[in-house]
């Protein structure tokens, strides 16, 4: 298993705020009818995703994975406010974008498999009655394995396993793309949200076959630790680097003038205390260059003096964001543990 996406981290307003159009900065390849309200739990705060219910099948959200693959996992947790038959709709798409196998759920709060989408496809499997229930977060996994007739997939709400079939029709595959629809062609089929968004794939060798009912965490810069990067405004990095949204005025620089400058090494936010284990953290920048010359910039990860580098990433001049998966500690090699996270430092380098 390897993470290859997190978004909409609980309690924080997270990469885009209220601002819609931060999605399409390189995040997601189709952003419409999209919302980014409070969070409808009124015992809790932050950003999620909201989407509207008017156009029939249409596309709300698409994620191209990074490679095509066998097996695709994605967990989120959900919050519906009315049961109805026109409701939303997750699947999985080939490199063409064609449908291969979604989930969604009717007007008895089941939850249903499909080959193809989630409106017109065959059914090959569905939870209990109930399983779904209105006007409360819950947390849904799942894991398709493809194939036309040894297919497999596993679903679980809460950690409880409610589907577990195999020997069906999940797609030829592989999957290329991940995609949040509506399946309904009326309006009334009330409100759908969700956050905590993780995707995972069946390359790497870190943790199992699922994330487990896992949160997603917005762990923000808070101290400089050494810097020879330039800012427009202040005398610290950290305090525009924890700007959410970002500001496109606002911003710390690496001239290559007349050489490329030290890092930026910043301290981050600690984990809640009641977090017990780490499946990945995730690296995010906002990046853009000024002019047409080469620029690359590179994030790392520093654990007791190691580094977990991410990609050179190939910067371009319109702001894009950039990101970086580690699943291991590069001080001991093993995964991250939560003391492990809270002393670890991250790096924002200039490469080229």
């Amino acid at each position: 298993m390897a993470v290859v996406w997190m978004d909409i981290p609980s309690g924080s307003q997270g990469l885009y705020g209220d601002q819609v159009a931060r999605l399409s900065d390189g995040v997601y390849s189709i952003v419409s009818g999209i919302e980014l309200p409070e969070d409808p739990d009124p015992n809790v705060t932050g950003r999620c995703i909201r989407y509207d219910d008017f156009t029939q099948d249409a596309i709300k959200l698409r994620k191209v994975l990074p490679s095509e693959q066998a097996t695709v996992g994605f967990a989120f947790r959900q919050w519906k406010t009315v049961l109805q038959n026109t409701s939303w709709s997750i699947q999985l798409n080939n490199v063409g974008g064609a449908a291969q196998v979604s989930i969604t759920t009717d007007s008895s709060g089941r939850l249903l498999v499909k080959t193809g989408t989630g409106r017109t496809g065959t059914i090959i499997g569905t939870s209990a009655l109930n399983t779904i229930v209105t006007n409360a977060w819950q947390h849904i996994e799942c894991r398709f394995t493809a194939d036309v007739s040894t297919g497999s997939f596993e679903v679980r709400v809460e950690g409880v396993t409610v589907l577990n079939i195999t020997g069906v029709n999940t797609g030829a595959g592989p999957y290329a793309q991940l995609d949040f629809t509506h399946t309904g062609n009326t309006t009334g089929s009330g409100n759908f949200y969700f956050k905590d968004m993780v995707i995972w794939d069946g390359s790497g060798g870190w943790g199992n076959t699922f994330v487990g009912s896992v949160q997603v965490f917005d762990l923000k810069p808070t101290a400089d630790v050494s810097t020879g990067w330039s800012r427009t405004t202040g005398t610290t990095d950290w305090q525009i680097l924890d700007n959410s949204p970002p500001v496109d005025t606002d911003y710390i620089f690496a001239p290559e003038d007349p050489s490329i400058p030290a890092p930026s090494i910043t301290e981050f936010t600690n984990l809640p205390e009641d977090v017990t284990s780490v499946r990945a953290l995730m690296m995010v920048g906002r990046m853009r260059k000024s002019d047409g010359g080469d620029a690359q910039v590179q994030m790392s990860l520093l654990s007791n003096g190691d580094a977990d580098n991410g990609s050179d990433r190939p910067v371009t001049t319109a702001f894009t964001y950039w990101w970086d998966i580690s699943h291991l500690d590069p001080d001991t090699a093993s995964t991250w543990t939560p003391a492990g996270v809270d002393n670890a430092q991250f790096q924002i380098n200039r490469t080229v």
